[in-house]
């Protein structure tokens, strides 16, 4: 139906405005940099309304400003949808960035070793303010999570540092999560 269209164009129209692309809308693929592939992968999404996005490196091959970029646009996605995102990323400085809780994880088998709930994020203040107004912590937090990575990387079958409660909780708010989605279905 007509109105059925007009409220899909609508939403459609909403995302590409979220995440910047409202200009583009009319462009070929071909006719897209990296970055805006990006973003569209982004939209694709969003456009489903999800109760959780998983990326898994999204920003790996992408320029430095570029990336930059789009993890500001994360964080605006964010705190605009209430949207839980499991971001997977190599780089600690990503994590700590955008990560309201990091985990440190082995490589094949997985297990999880730590777990940082991120002192410096809060609800009532910015991300890129909480990062300046504590740059000093702020790099001094990011330091300790790259020693503990590289620990993990030299020590791989070194006993499991993270606590029981944080896997519970993780365990329990995945679990939760899944079977939450699964009962919509």
């Amino acid at each position: 139906s007509r109105s059925k269209r007009q409220n899909s164009k609508s939403e459609v129209e909403q995302v590409l405005e979220l995440v910047g692309l409202a200009d583009s809308a009319k462009k070929y693929t071909k006719e897209l940099s990296g970055g805006m592939k990006q973003r569209v992968a982004i939209a694709r999404t969003l456009i489903n309304k999800p109760d959780i996005i998983l990326m898994d490196e999204p920003f790996g091959a992408l320029d430095p400003h570029v990336r930059l970029k789009l993890q500001d646009l994360l964080l605006e996605i964010e705190a605009k949808l209430r949207t839980t995102i499991v971001f997977v990323t190599h780089d600690v400085r990503e994590a700590v960035y955008l990560g309201d809780t990091i985990y440190i994880s082995t490589l094949r088998p997985c297990f999880l070793k730590y777990c940082f709930h991120h002192p410096f994020i809060k609800e009532e203040i910015p991300r890129k303010q909480a990062r300046d107004e504590n740059k000093k912590d702020f790099m001094q937090f990011q330091n300790e999570v790259e020693d503990l990575l590289n620990n993990v990387i030299e020590h791989p079958s070194q006993a499991r540092k993270i606590e029981p409660g944080d896997w519970r909780t993780l365990r329990r708010s995945t679990m939760g999560l899944l079977e939450e989605l699964d009962r919509d279905k």
